[in-house]
């Protein structure tokens, strides 16, 4: 499974969506009147005016998980899955080795940013759990995110900034990836983040977020 890791304190995992997967995401999105998607905006605290909701368990009726196929949700939970495993693997102290763990998916969502929105720093969790993996894909992309106002070096119109919980000297707290469509990045709940605004463009910022809780597994026990 081809990665890129960047450690924050905590780790960042990027991986690389395959295009079937993506063209079927942005069809249930681009058909989200047919499929009556459900708006996320109650649960989130983005400055977005379209966010739409592809699961989530904490809706009562059965139209919760009937907008993602089997193959889908496979491969979430697959790379989730990569993520526990490679920092148990790579990073024998980290809090997944401490035994085996069991992943749920919480919820799934769609934001469709457009010029002048943006999500403020924020960090993730669910209503049963604290601890878990949140993550962002990217699904379309602007040309351009327009004129950077000052210190065009270090541009941050439309970027997403992850924002490392670890701080003094010449330490790596801070990180603004490159991106491309396709880019799936998995992080920790607690792993702080933010995406900027940006203007001059009428194309959209599509992305997906995913949440999966992380328990400790018990054998013959929920």
């Amino acid at each position: 499974m081809d990665k890129q890791i960047y450690k924050l304190g905590q780790s960042v995992i990027r991986y690389v969506t395959p295009p079937h997967i993506m063209d079927k995401l942005n069809k249930i999105y681009n058909k989200r009147k047919k499929n009556k998607l459900k708006s996320a905006a109650p649960f989130l605290v983005g400055k977005i005016k379209n966010e739409y909701t592809l699961y989530n368990d904490q809706l009562e009726d059965e139209s919760r998980c009937n907008h993602l196929d089997h193959e889908v949700l496979n491969w979430f939970m697959q790379h989730f899955k990569d993520y526990v495993d490679t920092l148990t693997h790579k990073y024998p102290n980290a809090y997944v080795s401490s035994g085996r763990v069991a992943l749920k998916l919480s919820s799934m969502w769609i934001n469709e940013m457009k010029a002048g929105e943006y999500n403020p720093v924020h960090h993730h969790f669910s209503a049963r759990s604290i601890v878990g993996l949140s993550s962002v894909m990217f699904l379309k992309i602007p040309k351009n995110y327009g004129k950077e106002i000052a210190s065009k070096q270090y541009p941050t119109n439309g970027r997403l900034e992850f924002i490392g919980n670890t701080n003094g000297q010449f330490v790596f707290p801070n990180f603004i990836p490159e991106v491309k469509e396709g880019d799936f990045f998995i992080f920790p709940y607690d792993l702080q983040h933010v995406v900027y605004p940006f203007k001059d463009s009428k194309e959209a910022r599509r992305t997906l977020s995913a949440n999966v809780d992380v328990f400790k597994h018990i054998e013959n026990n929920e």
